[in-house]
């Protein structure tokens, strides 16, 4: 089952919440949190009353309260950032380092990179004539969970998260989200927004797990890399933003992904994207 979590507690989620709401015939399916539990075929949206990213264990509850089991979980969410440029983001979730915003210091939650590389692709086809930058965000916060699951969002602004049009644009494609069956990547360098794989992602048939940005890197222990990689299903390949990491961390990183049994792909080893639609279903 494909979990859609929306939190009250989000401007920008419980306008999603409502788009969803009013672009489907959802059929109530109990409650969860106090509030209506919705289904659509192989979804199931719920609601819940905190943030996100103070919801540990999140999969365990669904299980205990619905009986269902939690095969993804895609949260909904707002994205801030200082220049508060309009975007949509994509994630992985945990942390590298220290737990700031949710989940468990240095542990990460497992991916699902089929969904969340289409993901991406569909916000990209959608967005059509907004301004809205899409990306590709690093891994980062909470909650932590057992299950796969990933964030996209809806930034950077106040007025931008209470939007009805780009809420639209995230509802309608977590509506059609179908996941991508392509060769799937870890991600290694780049900033926050990781450029360069969010490139690779819109161009090539591949899919990404964790992405570990640059500022990572340094402080990276190799535990948490070996967990980037166990969490990272199906993963045989890692691209690795050579320019964006410094010689010495470079050198690591390729021998961390090499003892992984992993093998560094460029740009022009991938078959280039002519379908960027395409998925299964669940």
């Amino acid at each position: 089952m494909l979990i859609i979590v929306a939190s009250l507690a989000d401007v920008a989620s419980a306008n999603i919440r409502r788009r969803l709401l009013e672009r489907a015939s959802w059929e109530e399916h109990g409650t969860f949190d106090g509030h209506p539990t919705y289904r659509l075929e192989n979804r199931l949206l719920l609601t819940i009353r905190n943030l996100h990213m103070d919801r540990d264990g999140l999969d365990q509850e669904i299980r205990s309260a619905l009986g269902v089991e939690p095969e993804l979980l895609v949260f909904a969410s707002r994205h801030s950032s200082r220049k508060g440029i309009p975007s949509f983001t994509v994630h992985p979730l945990g942390n590298f380092g220290a737990a700031e915003f949710g989940g468990h210091p240095k542990k990460l939650v497992p991916t699902s990179p089929g969904w969340m590389t289409q993901t991406l692709r569909l916000l990209k086809e959608r967005a059509g004539d907004y301004p809205h930058a899409v990306t590709f965000e690093a891994t980062h916060h909470g909650p932590h969970l057992e299950s796969p699951a990933f964030f996209v969002e809806l930034g950077s602004t106040p007025s931008q998260w209470e939007a009805k049009g780009p809420a639209t644009v995230v509802a309608d494609t977590l509506l059609a989200l179908r996941p991508a069956e392509h060769p799937i990547l870890l991600g290694v360098g780049g900033g926050h927004y990781v450029p360069r794989m969010t490139d690779v992602a819109l161009g090539h048939r591949v899919s990404f797990g964790h992405l570990i940005p640059s500022y990572a890197v340094e402080s990276l222990s190799d535990t948490v890399f070996r967990e980037a990689v166990a969490k990272t299903p199906g993963v045989r390949l890692a691209y690795v933003h050579r320019k964006a990491l410094e010689a010495p961390d470079r050198r690591r990183m390729f021998d961390l992904v090499e003892e992984a049994g992993l093998r560094v792909v460029r740009e022009r080893d991938l078959e280039p994207l002519e379908d960027p639609v395409r998925g299964k279903d669940l």
